[in-house]
């Protein structure tokens, strides 16, 4: 737990860099030279990464080689955990779909959607190591649970603000990064404990774990954005209230009925685990 929130802090914090970083730049050099800087930049702290991290790519015999197929990976244990894995990344996959439709069409606050964004990935980022030690003297599944409740509140909350709900909206994406920093460290924490105890490879394994958070977001795309245009939705434009409501229901609505779908997988994940 310790160790994966400190991953996943460290994931964090790169990206409230990244998103910071060509503002700063741009703002003292402007913005082609700011970007271009920002570029260096990254080439130059990729090649420091590669330097120092050569050695975690040699390979480390093992007494008992773990599995490396994929039919491994349908073992309850390991399974169950990546069912969690797709349905709770699908909430935060809908609303990352919707969010500028959100705050610029249903809140009316297109200057602070940067802000509020920032605002979600730092509090995801400070939160982290402090789940992790939660997680660890209390219990896994319970402040996982505890977690994804406070997520729901917070989708609960977006969908009753008023327009122009600016400071209100900013406590929703604090308390929804939040929640996000207990599901960055604690699934890949269980799912890594249960992958080495049914000795299956954590490459495959994270792997897996990998495509079902990247396909979460083609399955928000597929579902959300045909049902907008359905509605009659268009960003940007004045839209009838019903077109807006239909916004509203599925960046707010939708994402709570896939987080409770998954707190009922949690709440079955077995004592041992967590």
């Amino acid at each position: 737990m310790r160790f994966a929130g400190l991953r996943e802090t460290g994931a964090l914090a790169g990206i409230v860099v990244a998103a910071i970083a060509p503002g700063i730049l741009g703002a003292h050099f402007g913005a082609l030279k700011g970007y271009s800087l920002f570029g260096l930049l990254l080439v130059f702290a990729s090649l420091i990464v590669w330097r120092q991290s050569r050695h975690f790519w040699m390979p480390i015999a093992t007494k008992a080689p773990a599995s490396q197929s994929f039919r491994a990976l349908l073992q309850p244990a390991i399974f169950l955990l990546l069912m969690i894995a797709l349905l709770n990344a699908l909430p935060v996959a809908v609303t990352s779909t919707l969010f500028l439709f959100f705050v610029e069409d249903r809140l009316q606050l297109p200057d602070l959607s940067g802000l509020f964004l920032l605002l979600f990935f730092l509090t995801a980022g400070v939160s982290a190591p402090l789940w992790s030690r939660v997680a660890a003297s209390f219990g896994a599944r319970k402040i996982l649970l505890f977690a994804m409740g406070l997520a729901i509140l917070s989708f609960i909350g977006a969908f009753t603000l008023p327009v122009g709900a600016a400071w209100q909206f900013g406590i929703i994406s604090a308390v929804s990064g939040a929640a996000l920093g207990a599901d960055m460290v604690i699934l890949p924490a269980l799912f890594a404990a249960a992958l080495v105890k049914q000795g299956v490879a954590t490459g495959i394994g994270f792997g897996v774990w990998a495509f079902a958070a990247k396909i979460s977001l083609a399955l928000a795309a597929v579902i959300v954005l045909p049902a907008l245009q359905y509605a009659g939705f268009q960003p940007g434009a004045k839209n009838t209230e019903d077109a807006v409501q239909s916004l509203n229901f599925l960046y707010a609505i939708l994402p709570c009925v896939l987080k409770l779908l998954a707190m009922v997988f949690v709440a079955r994940l077995p004592d041992a685990d967590a």
